[in-house]
Order: C-alpha cells, then sequence, then structure tokens
C-alpha cells in the first residue's frame, strides 16, 4: 500500500531515489521525527485517476521534517501535513520542490487535488522557493494550521478543467482563516 512507510522512525533520510506506483501513498510519515525526503522523482505510473495516491503525507505525532528538492507528479496529492489526533505535526518544511500534473484524470473532471497543503494539526510549518503548477484544484492550501510562513513559491496553470488555469495558486480555507502568526509573501501566482 505504501512504498516507503517510516513508521515512528527517527532520523531517516531518503535521498536520490526513483519512488514510483503506490496504492495509498508513495512515502508516508508517521510519528518521526527529524525525516528528510530529499532529491527524489516521485510519481504513480500509471495514474488512471481514481486512486487517492499522494506523493507525500506527514502524519500526526510527527516533527521536523524537510520534503525538499524532490518532483512529484502523476499522483492526487504531492504533500501534505495533517494530524488526526492529539499529536499536532511540527515543523515540517517544504522546500525547493516541484510539483506537476496531479490528478489530471480527465477533461470534464474536478477532484480537488492540491499541489501542497498544510492541513489541520499542523504547527509552523514552512513552505518557500516551491514551484506548483497543472494541479487540479490549486497550488497550496492551508486548513485550520497555527504559525505557518509560506514565501517565495510560485503556483501557475492550476486546475486542469482549463488548461490556462481556473483554479487558484495560494488559498487559505474561508471558514479556516490563517491564524494569528501565520505569514505568507513574497509568493507568485499566474495564470490560475
Amino acid at each position: 500500500d505504501n512504498l516507503i512507510d517510516s513508521g515512528a522512525g527517527h532520523y531517516v533520510t531518503i535521498d536520490g531515489f526513483r519512488i514510483r506506483s503506490a496504492i495509498n501513498q508513495m512515502v508516508l510519515i508517521s510519528n518521526a521525527k527529524n525525516t528528510i525526503i530529499r532529491n527524489n522523482r516521485i510519481w504513480n505510473e500509471p495514474f488512471n485517476g481514481t486512486q487517492q495516491t499522494r506523493g507525500v503525507l506527514i502524519r500526526h505525532g510527527s516533527s521536523d521534517t524537510v520534503i525538499e528538492y524532490n518532483e512529484i507528479y502523476n499522483n492526487y496529492n504531492g504533500i501534505r501535513s495533517i494530524s488526526a489526533t492529539q499529536l499536532p505535526v511540527l515543523r515540517p518544511i517544504y522546500r525547493g520542490n516541484n510539483i506537476h500534473h496531479l490528478n489530471m484524470a480527465g477533461a470534464y473532471e474536478q477532484n480537488n487535488a492540491v499541489c501542497a497543503t498544510f492541513s489541520a494539526g499542523t504547527v509552523d510549518g514552512l513552505a518557500e522557493y516551491n514551484v506548483f503548477h497543472h494541479c487540479d484544484d490549486g497550488g497550496f492550501t492551508t486548513n485550520e494550521v497555527d504559525g505557518a510562513i509560506f514565501r517565495y513559491n510560485i503556483a501557475y496553470l492550476n486546475d486542469h478543467l482549463n488548461t490556462e488555469g481556473g483554479g487558484y495558486g495560494f488559498k487559505t480555507k474561508p471558514n479556516f482563516v490563517m491564524l494569528e502568526g501565520d505569514s505568507v509573501h513574497h509568493n507568485i501566482a499566474f495564470s490560475n
């Protein structure tokens, strides 16, 4: 189901691999500390539009996870951090990733995939120097997070229903506005 599952492993580094074709997550990080996912090519082949495969999923209890300089494509979602328990995801960093062509299942399907997300239970996340494009729905979103910094990212041509854009570049959920201490600056979004 998951190609790489860190379990509760600490100080794990995955660097320079080709990671492809899983059913659930390509890389799952759960309750782990100081994990680094770097310089990997992460994709699903073939992608038929029905799989819920994520490139990288960081879950409850994980801290100080660095996801950097990866190319992630042909999955349902790119990178997501979320906690469904009392244990938050602390200080995840998404840096220098090229995330593109996610959930490009068909010309008339809208499946709400996102290049990268800080979701509920994420605290003090940092996303910087990433490029998000051709993701069905949007580039980057936050939802019920605290202390997020989002800077120096580029998002373009998101939402496959219109090959010239139509989705969003950056979005905070309208019902869960970014909390005090969050920072969004020096990002570029165009043709979304």
